[in-house]
C-alpha cells in the first residue's frame, strides 16, 4: 500500500514486496500513523474510508484472494457461476506465499 518514504509500496526484498496488507485491519494499522500517510492522496482516501466504519469488509483482491474456477480467478460474487451475464475476472496482482505464510507480490 502506498506510503511515504523511499519504498512507496513498502519494503522490497529480492524484487518482492514484503509488507502486503491483506485485511482491513492490517491496512488500518499501517495507515493509523499520519507519518506513513504523509501528503499522499491515495493513502488519505484509504485512511478516511477505513476510519469511517462505512465499509464492513475490506480485504485484498488478488489472484489468490478471489474465487477460482476452471483455472481462472474471479471477484467473489462475479464469477460465471454467480451471474454469467456480468463477470469480473482478476488478472492481478499475482502473489506467492512465502514459507512464513505472508504474501509477496511477484
Amino acid at each position: 500500500m502506498e506510503r511515504i518514504g523511499p519504498d512507496l509500496l513498502g519494503p522490497v526484498d529480492k524484487g518482492y514486496l514484503t509488507d502486503i496488507c491483506t485485511t482491513g485491519e492490517e491496512a488500518h494499522s499501517l495507515y493509523r500513523d499520519p507519518d506513513v500517510r504523509g501528503g499522499k492522496y491515495y493513502s488519505k482516501l484509504i485512511w478516511t474510508s477505513l476510519s469511517s466504519n462505512r465499509f464492513n469488509n475490506v480485504a485484498m483482491l488478488s489472484t489468490e484472494h478471489g474465487y477460482k474456477h476452471d483455472g481462472r480467478t474471479w471477484m467473489p460474487g462475479f464469477s460465471p457461476l454467480d451471474n454469467p451475464e456480468f463477470t469480473v475476472e482478476i488478472f492481478g496482482p499475482v502473489v506467492e506465499t512465502a514459507p512464513n505464510g505472508r504474501y509477496f507480490e511477484n
